[in-house]
């Protein structure tokens, strides 16, 4: 097995969970909905005691516009959640979470696939309120363009003119 990215039980975890949203759908078929909203729990959770520099120098990310908009509206305490959305900045997935879940739900027989998927579209970025509003308008808040074709885990903010950056620790 190549070296991974992410540890052996997180993966595990992660593709654990994903077998039982499978054996659920085969059974039941209620909404999707509680399943994404326990897989943005488990990865954001474990991807900060997984690799916690990792998280802050390659899956956080901030607009140009909100690192401009922080510097100028900056909280007391440094950088974190609080002054972050003090200074009106939106938390945001850039693949959304239940796009995510589709593509761990595709990958879950693989821990290899698994830990793709991972490294290359679990990304979280600091967005302006503005930015937000343009994503919504869009139509893209919660799914990726429509002709997507799983490369780019950028495409939404490409589409609506939005620029990311690495957020500064």
């Amino acid at each position: 097995m190549q070296n991974l990215y992410m540890s052996l039980p997180f993966l595990e975890a992660v593709r654990a969970f994903m077998n039982l949203v499978a054996a659920r759908r085969e059974q039941l078929s209620e909404s999707k909905w509680r399943d994404v909203k326990t897989l943005r729990y488990l990865l954001g959770n474990g991807f900060k005691a997984e690799r916690p520099k990792q998280v802050i120098s390659r899956h956080m990310l901030m607009s140009i516009a909100a690192s401009a908009q922080y510097d100028e509206k900056r909280g007391e305490g440094g950088p974190g959640i609080r002054s972050y959305t003090r200074a009106g900045l939106r938390y945001e997935h850039v693949v959304p979470i239940s796009t995510l879940h589709e593509l761990l739900f595709d990958a879950r027989l693989s821990l290899t696939a698994t830990d793709d998927v991972l490294r290359n579209f679990y990304h979280v970025a600091w967005i302006t309120l503005d930015e937000d509003a343009r994503l919504n308008k869009s139509g893209m808040r919660t799914k990726m363009p429509i002709g997507w074709n799983g490369s780019n885990p950028f495409a939404r903010y490409d589409a609506v003119g939005v620029q990311l950056e690495p957020l500064r620790e």
